[in-house]
């Protein structure tokens, strides 16, 4: 089943513990059982018109939680908003029914179970383990679903749609309210302008050039798996370009800026949509920086701007917070020179602790002597200090077909600027020259930062068809510019002749279908990474987060053993990374690791701090997937990487 569930397994017509559906001594016959936090997309027929059902904690939760006191909040949410809320619903209350107006133009509804009481987004330990105990995942049951159709003449074959026009609508975005200015939250607003651009099969939201502001408060809850991020039981999705077909937003080189932890666009079970013409930053940006002032003592002395990067210190040590945030230790810092940015050489993350002296002029003494790493950190370099989190990316692009993102650049993000899984033909590109900074991953001049990306700047996991990287400028990232890979599952257990035990194995990377019928699965040599025999995925039964049943057509291969690793072949996509330029970022410059073509030309590698290129094959540590086959490297400059 598709979407996400924190614990254990989603089922149909029995509780998520495999018992009857029971609501305060109701008994169901047919439904849904999940555990909270989860969200389930189901496809909407054509011509629905209401979805009905009845919600409720499932009575199995008294002898898995003797307080009794298990809880969740159900939502039914479109692609835009929520369109019914249940509110607080307990243990032991009686099934609560709802009924809900299907909007024009939706494809997908997502049936979201919310733990009661959840910590947001800014609760740092709030991530999920897949070890935790069952009483913190409450079992919340859908029964009763059903859809009403506008006539009985309309077949439930098919997906809920309107007629494509002949000519897509352009909406201007006052008529939404949309108009710049850093006073006024315009997250509501543009969710409106998406909804209307759903209800009429597609069109454009035309932009008029400016500044525009958006804050978490406002922004649509969600819950699903990202790949390669801390898993975060709740995200905030300020831009939800979800269930759209056909829509262009031109923002015409207007700045989006991002108030607090969330992730700015979504772009989730759509299908030829594009963002134009954008810079997307946030407010406050998940690492802090400190420029050097002096060395005394075996510390370091520091300035921070306290507006830019907030602090506080307790107990000698320094926290970073900021609005809506997620309060930030330090692990170890990135240290550039001031005038060339180029990191500093030899130096590599160098840790350090969080214990400061706040002295009487404000300046800081760090208690690591950076003089000492490498070729020594000077008076006048800036010192990026990461805590490593990786809450959510910038931008998410998932189950997606044909998404472009042109002259668009992000200055900021909370993990990765730009992340795509199981998505197909993806392009993130400038119309001009990468030197002129219309697209790319790069620190916005307006605010004198000095590192860009918490993470990659892109990152393509699972994606198959074309992913085009074009004309973009990036510069320093806390790593990649680009990396492309599979995802790799390891062999626990072969038990039956053709059905296999996989598990997810970085718990970063974890629970998103890797997965699904008719797909094409890929044996790898676990300890030669070699590819092996592919076969046809007959079922899946994902069993927890971290664990999935896969039965193929024919017989698992006797050569293959526990502890190899399979892969899906199908989503692994052609790459053209051209005309760009990369420089001054931590780690590597482009990884790439897929077996179709990959075409690597006329880039400018400059100061990487790390390989230019590296071409990876990983079935043991990140499992990011087999072989590279078919790469050509020409016409690149490669400067003192």
């Amino acid at each position: 089943m598709l979407g996400r569930q924190d614990f254990g397994e989603t089922r149909l017509d029995c509780s998520a513990s495999g018992t009857a559906l029971r609501i305060a001594g109701e008994t169901f016959a047919r439904g849904i059982g999940a555990r909270a936090p989860s969200m389930i997309p189901i496809a909407v027929p054509a011509g629905a018109t209401e979805f009905s059902g009845a919600v409720g904690i499932d009575d199995s939760a008294f002898s898995e939680n003797s307080a009794g006191d298990a809880a969740a909040e159900f939502r039914v949410l479109g692609g835009s908003g929520v369109l019914w809320n249940s509110g607080k619903i307990r243990a032991g209350e009686r099934a609560k029914n709802f009924s809900v107006k299907i909007p024009a133009g939706t494809r997908r509804l997502y049936l979201f179970a919310a733990c009661a009481g959840a910590p947001d987004f800014s609760a740092p330990e709030n991530s999920v383990s897949a070890d935790s105990a069952p009483e913190n995942f409450a079992p919340a049951n859908w029964v009763n679903l059903g859809l009403k159709f506008a006539s009985a003449e309309n077949s439930v074959s098919g997906e809920n749609s309107v007629s494509a026009p002949a000519e897509f609508p352009v909406f201007s975005a006052e008529e939404f309210g949309i108009s710049p200015g850093a006073s006024a939250d315009r997250t509501t607003n543009f969710r409106k302008a998406l909804a209307a651009l759903r209800s009429r099969g597609g069109g454009t939201l035309e932009l008029p050039r400016g500044e525009y502001h958006f804050f978490p408060q406002n922004a649509l809850e969600m819950t699903f798996w990202i790949s390669n991020h801390d898993q975060r039981e709740m995200h905030r999705v300020a831009l939800p370009f979800v269930d759209l077909r056909n829509v262009k937003i031109r923002g015409n080189g207007s700045v989006f800026i991002f108030h607090g932890g969330c992730i700015a666009a979504l772009f989730m079970d759509c299908e030829n949509v594009s963002l134009e013409g954008v810079q997307i930053d946030f407010a406050r940006p998940l690492y802090s920086e400190a420029k050097v002032l002096g060395f005394e003592n075996g510390k370091t002395l520091v300035s921070i701007d306290r507006a830019a990067f907030p602090y506080e210190i307790r107990d000698g040590r320094i926290v970073f917070i900021g609005e809506n945030f997620p309060p930030q230790t330090i692990r170890s810092a990135i240290a550039f020179r001031r005038d060339s940015k180029n990191i500093v050489a030899n130096t590599s993350d160098i840790p350090c602790g969080n214990a400061v002296e706040e002295r009487a002029d404000g300046s800081l003494a760090l208690a690591h002597d950076f003089s000492r790493d490498g070729d020594g950190v000077r008076a006048g370099d800036t010192l990026t200090l990461r805590s490593w989190a990786r809450p959510a990316p910038a931008c998410v692009i998932y189950r997606a077909k044909n998404t472009t993102l042109r002259d668009v650049s992000i200055h900021a993000s909370f993990g990765m600027t730009l992340l795509a899984q199981r998505s197909e033909n993806i392009t993130f590109a400038g119309t001009r020259d990468a030197a002129a900074k219309t697209a790319g991953v790069f620190p916005r001049a307006a605010t004198g930062r000095i590192y860009s990306a918490s993470a990659d700047a892109t990152h393509f996991s699972n994606v198959k068809g074309r992913v085009v990287v074009e004309n973009a400028f990036f510069e320093t990232m806390m790593d990649d510019a680009i990396n492309v890979h599979s995802t790799c599952l390891d062999i626990a257990e072969i038990v039956a002749p053709d059905t296999l035990r996989c598990r997810y194995r970085h718990e970063q990377a974890i629970g998103f279908e890797l997965f699904l019928p008719g797909e094409t699965l890929r044996f790898i040599a676990g300890t030669t990474l070699e590819n092996g025999k592919t076969a046809k995925v007959k079922r899946v039964r994902r069993i927890s987060p971290t664990e999935v049943l896969i039965a193929i057509d024919g017989r698992v291969p006797a050569e293959i053993r526990v502890g190899d690793a399979v892969e899906n072949a199908d989503f692994q996509p052609e790459v053209v990374f051209r005309g760009n330029i990369v420089q001054n970022n931590r780690a590597r410059g482009a990884l790439f690791t897929t077996p179709r073509r990959v075409l690597v030309e006329n880039n400018i590698f400059r100061n990487v701090a790390g390989s230019a290129i590296l071409l990876a094959g990983d079935a043991q540590g990140w499992y990011e997937s087999g072989a590279c086959e078919d790469v050509a490297i020409r016409g690149n400059t490669f400067e003192n990487n």
